[in-house]
């Protein structure tokens, strides 16, 4: 799986090794488009509370498309490292929940994924070979 699959696409299974490098590569992205945006506005103006109208607007619409390609990168790295623990996508809706972050965390981070081939797709660690899925279903269960 390309590293654009793996950040952007919602199919097939990752390991919690490639979700964690791939969360805190979107983190640092986050974090350098914000600083990079904000030197920007600070070259441009020299202060933040001088910013013109059209100036928060600019300045806030990057900030909006930076959020949106973060926030798509981190659904579609949550949904593949629960589909490798045989779930549906629809569990990170738990985060929502005061304390169901932490749950979920512990499961995309620190859970290991279903042994084998599952519904979602062959094991990311290479588990199974190039076997009909069926006959390592049987085996693995």
């Amino acid at each position: 799986m390309t590293n654009l699959k793996i950040l952007f696409g919602f199919r097939g299974r990752i390991r919690r090794l490639q979700w964690w490098i791939g969360s805190i590569c979107v983190f640092g992205i986050v974090l350098a488009m914000i600083l990079i945006a904000s030197m920007l506005v600070m070259a441009a103006y020299g202060d933040l509370r001088r910013l013109p109208p059209v100036g928060n607007f600019v300045f806030g619409t990057m900030l909006l498309a930076v959020y949106v390609g973060t926030l798509w990168s981190q659904l579609a790295l949550g949904v593949k490292r629960l589909h490798d623990r045989e779930s549906s996508g629809w569990w990170l809706l738990i985060g929502f929940i005061p304390i169901g972050w932490i749950v979920l965390l512990v499961m995309l981070g620190f859970l290991d994924g279903t042994q084998g081939p599952n519904k979602y797709g062959r094991s990311p660690k290479g588990i199974g070979g190039r076997t009909d899925d069926r006959e390592l279903g049987s085996i693995f269960s």
